[in-house]
């Protein structure tokens, strides 16, 4: 009975070593991402500086892809998309041709031959 129990508590040892292990690799892998995705904030500010919105847009998802929780992004992204919503708001409209007015019964069965 003395061994099962030994070999219980050498299991129960070797998982919490191996599950600690996965544990730190996650973090590292983790704060790779949020390394990478800020990096792609940095380039799609730079982006906008330029005046280039659809290259921002690019990076500004290529950083949530790689961290999905990057709230900047998502943020940056919304102000892009209002700045252009407003803008085609704001653009006059073209003028458009008149239209022909509709026609009677009596011209549409001229016009048909009726």
């Amino acid at each position: 009975m003395g061994r099962v129990i030994s070999i219980v508590g050498l299991i129960l040892i070797i998982s919490a070593g191996v599950l600690a292990a996965v544990s730190v690799d996650y973090e590292t892998q983790l704060k790779k991402q949020q390394e990478i995705s800020f990096k792609y904030i940095k380039n799609a500010k730079e982006a906008l500086e330029k005046g280039d919105k659809q290259q921002a847009i690019k990076f500004i998802k290529m950083a949530i892809k790689s961290y999905p929780d990057n709230k900047e992004a998502y943020k940056l992204l919304e102000q892009i998309y209002k700045s252009e919503s407003s803008v085609k708001e704001t653009k006059p409209l073209q003028p458009t041709k008149p239209q022909k007015p509709a026609a009677t019964e009596e011209e549409e069965e001229e016009e048909l031959g009726c």
